[in-house]
């Protein structure tokens, strides 16, 4: 499946996958090293109970991937790490909110935290970012699920 755009180094992106239902996504988190290698963090419960994962990435291999949302640029990789690996996948509720436990309220508690320790600058408040992302998954659903590839999104909250 081809990609359509470019990724950029040192880079985070949302990733939202299909799933069965129209704008219900598997939510997860893609990080692009110096080299603009792709590693995908995110909760899964596919085998089993919650549990996180990492993964190296091929992302224009993908059949479910429907959108890329830059976020920011990752100021540390290695702080990244830390700070990802912190924030509990085991489904029990948000620390944050209280809200309870998936894929997407990991990925927006990663988020809230990496944005706290400094390691990316959110650009809009986190609801806003979350309603984006559905926006776009929305829009960009038809090109991916046509087999035309997921679409990259380096600058979202532009128009």
């Amino acid at each position: 499946m081809p990609l359509n755009g470019d990724l950029q180094r040192k880079s985070l992106y949302i990733s939202l996958n299909s799933r069965a239902h129209l704008g219900d996504y598997h939510w997860g988190l893609i990080i692009t090293d110096a080299d603009n290698k792709s590693v995908l963090h995110h909760a899964s419960n596919r085998n089993g109970p919650w549990i996180y994962e990492v993964r190296k990435a091929s992302p224009a291999e993908s059949m479910t991937l429907i959108i890329l949302m830059r976020v920011d640029e990752v100021r540390s990789h290695g702080r990244a790490m830390d700070v990802i690996k912190s924030i509990p996948a085991d489904g029990s509720p948000s620390q944050r909110t209280g809200e309870a436990f998936d894929c997407k309220t990991w990925v927006k508690d990663v988020l809230v935290a990496l944005h706290e320790a400094g390691e990316i600058k959110l650009p809009t408040v986190i609801d806003a970012l979350e309603n984006k992302a559905v926006e776009d998954g929305l829009l960009h659903a038809p090109l991916a699920e046509d087999g035309l590839g997921a679409t990259v999104l380096n600058d979202p909250l532009s128009k």
